[in-house]
């Protein structure tokens, strides 16, 4: 019978010792957000400069994208509708930067930069011109 007993003993001290080990594991895969915004002035002076759209890339990838007619009157937040809103693993680190840029529809590239993605963190990039 104590053998019984210390078989389960250990059993169940295995089990909570995978279980915390799971746990922490989920927790090294960190997320990190980032909207890109503007609003109806620049809205206005990139329609006036002849740009119908813009194509968002972050780290050469593309992202998203909006008509130059779609604006925000205040800074929207992530994963609101109608967005661009990029979720990037960051695996254990707590903030990585990645390069990112901002064309138009005829290849015009109006901004360029560095984004940073925070750990459970939504960041802003307001395109200004």
């Amino acid at each position: 019978m104590k053998k019984v007993r210390s078989t389960l003993f250990v059993a169940l001290i295995l089990a909570m010792f995978l279980t915390l080990f799971n746990c922490s594991k989920d927790e090294e895969n960190l997320q990190g957000r980032v909207v890109f915004w503007y609003g109806k002035a620049t809205a206005d002076s990139l329609i006036a400069d002849g740009a119908a759209s813009l194509s968002i890339f972050v780290d050469g990838n593309i992202v998203g994208s909006y008509a130059t007619s779609v604006y925000f009157i205040s800074e929207p937040d992530c994963g609101q509708y109608s967005t661009v809103t990029v979720e990037k693993d960051l695996g254990d680190k707590s903030s990585i930067t990645l390069p990112y840029s901002v064309i138009d529809n005829t290849g015009f590239e109006y901004w360029s930069g560095d984004v940073e993605f925070e750990a459970n963190t939504c960041n802003s990039i307001e395109l200004v011109w």
